[in-house]
């Protein structure tokens, strides 16, 4: 079986520099210029990996390497984080700070707008 280039790359970039980058992607603040500066890196990459023009839209690098943008990677973990939360035992002191903390939260706050016209049916309770 012939490996290609693309597929090393793909891996490489999923397996090493996504969870490097991702791990401490909740409690720094990112901007937006800092969001734009992964995409490009990311982009930059894609285009190396399929040997794709500079003018090739983002969409389709993102669709034929199955990559998803930063953005949406944090809103994601964000999301399934809160789901956890939420179905954990009441007894677990992450659920106790949570819920005491939970009310009037500028986290839940951020979770709400994250999900509002994304088509995602979550109960705010």
């Amino acid at each position: 079986m012939r490996v290609s280039k693309d597929d090393v790359l793909r891996e490489v970039w999923k397996s090493v520099a996504v969870p490097s980058i991702m791990y401490g992607m909740h409690v720094i603040a990112w901007n937006e210029s800092e969001f734009d500066k992964l995409e490009e890196g990311q982009n930059r990459i894609g285009r190396m990996a399929l040997n794709a023009p500079k003018y090739t839209a983002v969409e389709a690098l993102r669709g034929d390497m199955g990559w998803s943008s930063f953005r949406e990677r944090l809103v994601k973990a964000t999301l399934r984080y809160k789901v956890r939360l939420e179905r954990m035992d009441d007894e677990r002191i992450v659920r106790k700070v949570y819920l005491w903390n939970e009310s009037g939260s500028q986290w839940r706050k951020r979770c709400k707008r994250m999900t509002e016209g994304s088509g995602l049916q979550v109960v705010w309770g």
